[in-house]
């Protein structure tokens, strides 16, 4: 990342890319006053939204930044008026097509995003998209694992034997609701959590204590925490308290039908 986008996330060096979350409720005039944060200028003072995209466009040239990378931009598509949509719409192509100082944009978020990029012939035709599909267990397990092992060693923290003596890469897809980035950052947290104590191994406790932090589950319901049968837990309920589990006939573990979705 460094080398593509000139010291990306260093300390105190130039960078050519910047990275923000896109405020909710995100206005124009919030979203570029998130921009001037991004590049290191506050103000106290209530800029009107056209000054405050001029100097947005004037930062992003002064501090040779090329590249803006906006989260979360679905947030966009939640203010009622179309009009003020279009408006974002708008200002984001026009970093896109200054003649003295072009900017390319990174534009992720949820799928609602789609309505935002579709809402433009213009602003899609210039676009590349990547879509991050559901993980799956079978096929993705792998994956998964290679992503602890890489972050873990990023921190100097082995996650060999976790990886080896655990169903880790299945659980962590499961309490991510199979979505890859809220795995990543699960997998950072507890790997962050086995930094913070010292630790030089990463085990699922590491996991189990982030879970529990990040969902307030109970401890029956921490899916790094049993010993089996994780995938009966819905990581959607996690703050419900736990339903009662029983045995059929054939000794399979079976809850209680949900009276709520019947």
């Amino acid at each position: 990342m460094s080398d593509r986008f000139g010291n990306y996330q260093v300390a105190n060096a130039p960078t050519r890319l910047i990275s923000i979350t896109a405020p909710s409720p995100c206005t124009l005039k919030q979203l570029g006053a998130s921009v001037l944060r991004a590049t290191g200028y506050e103000t106290k003072r209530d800029l009107k939204e056209n000054v405050v995209w001029a100097m947005v466009r004037r930062r992003l040239k002064d501090l040779n930044i090329r590249f803006l990378h906006i989260d979360e931009l679905q947030h966009a598509v939640q203010m009622k008026s179309d009009g003020e949509i279009q408006k974002v719409r708008d200002t984001l192509k026009g970093l896109m097509q200054t003649p003295e100082w072009s900017v390319s944009l990174i534009l992720s978020g949820l799928p609602e995003l789609a309505v935002f990029i579709q809402g433009d012939t213009q602003v899609r035709r210039r676009c590349r998209f990547i879509r991050f599909e559901p993980l799956v267990p079978g096929r993705d397990a792998k994956k998964v694992g290679t992503m602890i092992r890489n972050l873990a060693r990023r921190a100097d923290v082995s996650a060999d034997h976790v990886l080896a003596s655990t169903s880790l890469a299945l659980r962590l897809i499961h309490a991510a609701s199979a979505q890859f980035g809220i795995a990543i950052e699960l997998a950072q947290d507890a790997i962050l959590a086995a930094v913070r104590e010292g630790h030089k191994q990463l085990t699922l406790g590491h996991f189990a204590t982030t879970y529990h932090a990040r969902t307030g589950c109970v401890p029956s319901e921490n899916i790094f925490s049993i010993s089996a049968d994780f995938l009966l837990i819905d990581p959607q309920r996690a703050l419900e308290d736990a339903p009662k589990i029983t045995i059929s006939a054939d000794g399979a573990p079976k809850r209680p039908k949900d009276k709520r979705n019947a």
